[in-house]
């Protein structure tokens, strides 16, 4: 019964004092408005909340605080109060791209308690009177944040904003370098290979820069690339891995050359590259991809073997992420007509059918350069109407002429070769039409006499029957 008596004792005393400091508040706040009235009856009511001017209250901005993905940090609200105030609470804010304000946590001095508000992120707590500690950020954590400060001071509440704008860096994410042709037979460049490096996300974008043995390509000239851009924007796509991305696609085209030596002959000579480097935002987010090509002409003299590297530097990182391609080529040379072997697909092609002539593939990778292919036949004409084709896939649609004859030349800068084949049509497909044609049309005939002798056994059945009653009528 004692301790009942001692607990209810120290809650009423809790409350009492509670309500004492919020009535001397009021008090103060009161006499506040009636000394600024009886200074003069004219003049304006003073506002009761006011931003502190002069030394009442300085807080300092933190302009930006960078911090790693998935790294723990500390939002410091730095103020200092003149003498005498006393700190009434602190607010944390988080600013949106839009312009809203979402309150995060109040600190509560006069209490001494410190609320979390159920819209902030569950990694967001309060650390001490003036910390706003996020346990692990994320892109989602990037942006401004407010620190609201409000003191009492000379019977008046002053109150300050701080802005703290944090920057979360996202390291870029797994290195890629590989051979790629899309733009290989892009007339803006006078070269025959490219390679591609991808860093897929990152906050910022990541810049790659391509290594060649290890040494680095120095990408000396920046090209006027107004022309060649423009005439690339449509295929910004086709370059980029990200597909849903802002329109804003940074690009540039640089140049460099790289001094190469013969180990045998001790010859120098220089490549020259051409880079096109790419970055676009991804949409929604706040993360980038960069995509950078490597473009020159190869020698195989010098490639064959040669280790490509690429390095992804990014202010998150304290050494750059590296990825490698090691060149496998074969000796330059001319083709040959052992390498162009034409297919035929379907392998047995009928009348009416589509048909598929292409080389074999397999084969035609061992030609380098890669050389260009023209398609022709004794007819004089190809689809369209066109006298040849380009390209290693010929499709031709619902084939009626048997025993054409398709020749394909291969040619590169080392010389030339051609092959040609027959293509023979079977007439199968022809005869499946004509006896389903026939055998529909015997069915048909059989369905139409079999409906006649349904009718004669009907009548006949009738006819029965009506004998039977005359029968019968006579009998009776």
């Amino acid at each position: 019964m004692e301790s009942y008596r001692s607990e209810m004792l120290f809650v009423n005393m809790n409350s009492f004092l509670r309500f004492f400091v919020y009535f001397a508040l009021f008090l103060q706040a009161f006499c506040t408005e009636t000394d600024a009235r009886r200074g003069s009856n004219n003049a304006p009511s003073v506002s009761f909340v006011t931003m502190s001017s002069g030394n009442e209250l300085r807080i300092s901005d933190n302009p930006t605080l960078v911090v790693n993905e998935k790294q723990p940090v500390s939002l410091i609200c730095q103020f200092a109060m003149a003498k005498g105030a006393i700190l009434r609470e602190i607010v944390w804010y988080r600013e949106f791209d839009d312009g809203t304000n979402v309150k995060l946590l109040t600190y509560d001095a006069i209490m001494n308690i410190t609320q979390v508000n159920d819209l902030a992120s569950k990694n967001i707590k309060g650390r001490g009177p003036t910390t706003l500690q996020i346990d692990s950020t994320s892109p989602t954590d990037d942006g401004w944040y407010q620190c609201h400060v409000g003191i009492y001071i000379n019977r008046k509440i002053l109150e300050k904003v701080g802005y703290i704008y944090l920057n979360v860096l996202v390291p870029p994410s797994k290195v890629r370098i590989a051979v790629h042709n899309s733009i290989d037979g892009n007339s803006l460049f006078r070269h025959n290979f490219s390679l591609v490096c991808r860093v897929e996300q990152s906050k910022p974008a990541a810049n790659l820069v391509f290594t060649r043995n290890g040494k680095e390509i120095k990408e000396i000239n920046h090209v006027n690339s107004t022309t060649l851009l423009g005439g690339m924007a449509e295929s910004y796509a086709d370059l980029l891995l990200t597909k849903d991305v802002s329109s804003d696609v940074k690009a540039s085209i640089t140049s460099g050359n790289l001094e190469i030596k013969d180990q045998e002959t001790q010859v120098k000579s220089i490549i020259r590259y051409t880079v096109l480097h790419l970055k676009a935002q991804i949409s929604g987010t706040k993360m980038w991809e960069s995509s950078s090509y490597l473009l020159w002409t190869l020698y195989p003299q010098y490639d064959t073997d040669s280790e490509y590297g690429c390095l992804a530097k990014h202010e998150s990182l304290e050494k750059a992420k590296y990825a490698l391609q090691t060149l496998i080529m074969f000796p330059a040379g001319p083709p040959t007509e052992e390498s162009l072997q034409i297919e035929v697909k379907p392998n047995q092609p009928s009348l009416g059918s589509n048909v598929i002539l292409q080389l074999n593939p397999d084969l035609l990778q061992n030609i380098f350069p890669k050389p260009i292919l023209l398609w022709t036949n004794d007819l004089g004409h190809m689809k369209n109407k066109q006298k040849f084709y380009v390209g290693n896939k010929l499709l031709l649609r619902n084939v009626r002429r048997n025993n054409t004859i398709y020749k394909v030349q291969a040619f590169n800068a080392l010389g030339t070769a051609s092959t040609k084949t027959i293509l023979v049509l079977s007439d199968k497909g022809e005869s499946k039409n004509n006896n389903a044609g026939h055998s529909g049309s015997i069915a048909s005939i059989l369905r139409q006499d079999l409906h006649y002798q349904n009718r004669i056994c009907l009548l006949v059945t009738i006819f029965v029957q009506f004998l039977q009653i005359v029968v019968c009528n006579d009998m009776w």
